[in-house]
């Protein structure tokens, strides 16, 4: 997981990588990823049993590797692969995958960075739809395999003065998470 973190390594794996963003927005889950960015560790286990596969993906709890027989582009797979990558943090009746978790933790450093510490002039600014504004950038840059916004997703925000808060909204595939900040407040 901390690989697939590293621009460099998925340049590695797959041709579409955006050497300026880290893998945080990276779904192991998704198309082939798992076949391509498999661990160094061997198999040890054979595969799951068709009982045992329902059962996880009914729960989808945990992280979970599989040892299973596969092949990618005519080569063996020869590694254990990711099968599950969610953390603990139940949305509805489904534990998060953890690429939601890391993107929003990335937004938020982020955004405490370019704002000065959540700054309310420098938020509007972060989210304007000026085409310089971070938001902007992020939106522009779908096409990578490590975007930090992708087809499906969006991210708007709502600030309440009156609490001195910012709701940023983080729509994934029409799931979204809510992530407070607290904006810092002038003081005379």
């Amino acid at each position: 997981m901390a690989a697939w973190q590293c621009p460099e390594y998925l340049r590695e794996r797959f041709p579409k990588t955006n050497r300026s963003y880290p893998g945080v927005r990276f779904d192991i889950e998704a198309g082939n990823h798992a076949l391509c960015a498999t661990t160094t560790m061997t198999k040890e286990i054979s595969g799951f049993t068709n009982t045992i596969k329902n059962a996880i993906n009914s729960s989808g709890f945990g992280f979970v590797f599989s040892s299973e027989n596969a092949q990618y582009k005519g080569k063996d797979i020869r590694s254990i692969m990711v099968y599950k990558a969610r953390n603990l943090l139940m949305n509805e009746n489904e534990f998060e995958p953890i690429y939601k978790t890391l993107v929003s933790t990335y937004i938020e450093r982020i955004l405490r960075f370019y704002s000065n510490d959540f700054k309310k002039d420098n938020i509007l600014s972060f989210f304007s739809n000026n085409p310089d504004s971070q938001k902007s950038r992020w939106g522009a840059d779908r096409d990578y395999v490590n975007s930090i916004l992708q087809e499906g997703d969006e991210l708007s925000y709502e600030i309440d003065d009156k609490a001195g808060i910012c709701n940023i909204l983080i729509t994934f595939n029409n799931n979204t998470k809510n992530l407070k900040v607290e904006m810092s407040r002038k003081t005379s």
